[in-house]
């Protein structure tokens, strides 16, 4: 697979991101819009602001990658896919971390399985989070497969533009990485071919 290929897959994992988020938005908001639900509930409050903080980052992530994308079409810009593709990173980084503890710590779980005893009026939020959660960790994951791809993808394109080719007399030096035990290196091979031709 080519960067540009990764990438554009890349780009349709994060749409899914950022859909799935937007859906918990809404049902964080939707729930709340009840008549009964008027006065609001400090854990309400704190999942809203979790929330709209990662989707914020989905559109951070999808906006780097869209960018990039952009560039693809001309001369390979080594420095600016490999920040690009740290920007998916660290959004998608962050959107984990907001995942994890705003929404699935013991303490937010605790509350929240709490509330609909607490505060029978909040049964039907408190299901419609929970099914919302639910649709966030599987899209996640397809997008850091993703950009894990992006990256192969980064490291092998960066290693073809590493080569570099040195003349001496005549000899060729390619420097190219490792070689695997048992290989003869690029040079000893000329080498041996000027040899045979004298």
């Amino acid at each position: 697979m080519t960067i540009e290929r990764a990438a554009g897959a890349l780009d349709g994992a994060l749409e899914e991101v950022e859909q799935a988020i937007e859906h918990l938005v809404w049902s964080l908001d939707q729930g709340k819009s009840s008549a009964q639900l008027r006065h609001g509930h400090a854990l309400a409050d704190q999942h809203q602001a979790v929330a709209d903080d990662m989707l914020g980052l989905a559109k951070e992530a999808r906006a780097a990658i869209g960018a990039l994308l952009g560039t693809l079409g001309g001369q390979f810009d080594l420095v600016g896919t490999r920040r690009a593709l740290a920007m998916a990173q660290d959004c998608l980084n962050g959107l984990w971390s907001r995942l994890f503890t705003g929404f699935y710590s013991g303490e937010m779980l605790r509350a929240r399985t709490a509330m609909p005893r607490e505060k029978p009026t909040w049964a039907a939020w408190a299901r419609g989070v929970e099914d919302a959660l639910g649709r966030c960790p599987q899209p996640l994951q397809a997008a850091n497969e993703a950009l894990a791809r992006c990256w192969e993808d980064l490291v092998e394109r960066a290693g073809l533009l590493s080569v570099s080719v040195q003349a001496t007399g005549q000899q060729i030096r390619v420097v190219a990485g490792r070689r695997g035990e048992g290989e003869r290196s690029t040079e000893q091979e000329t080498a041996l071919a000027a040899g045979a031709g004298e």
